[in-house]
């Protein structure tokens, strides 16, 4: 019996190794985009994501700010005509979304630009 599990150890081990190595040989299995989160005053601050090229950004919990109202994460500060879409966007590099905040009240402005575009479906 001594023998089997010793066979079985050995073989996973190997197993493991051959997959280590192949992994270490494959630069895109060693690149990671990291997202970061710019709340522009809002909270709470929101931890960064790291994920592999081609990837979706996980989805984050909107944050609050005190007399503002929050319009989506963009990444086109200060103009903010192009906003992330959680669902449809693929990262591609290193990337910091941005929160865009409108008054309270339906003032417009402050800490974030006004009107914008359609969104954009696919980014780099």
């Amino acid at each position: 019996m001594k023998s089997k599990s010793h066979f079985t150890i050995t073989a996973l081990a190997m197993i493991f190794l051959a997959v280590i190595l192949m992994a270490c040989r494959n630069p895109a299995s060693q690149r990671n985009i990291i997202v970061s989160f710019d709340t522009a005053g809002g909270m709470p601050a929101i931890e960064c994501q790291i994920i592999h090229p081609g990837e979706r950004i996980k989805p984050v919990a909107a944050p609050t700010r005190a007399g503002f109202r929050f319009a989506g994460w963009y990444q086109d500060p200060p103009y903010y005509t192009s906003n992330w879409n959680f669902y449809d966007c693929f990262a591609w590099r290193n990337k910091t979304l941005y929160a865009r905040w409108l008054r309270a009240g339906g003032g417009g402005g402050g800490g974030g630009g006004g009107g914008g575009t359609p969104p954009h479906r696919y980014a780099v």
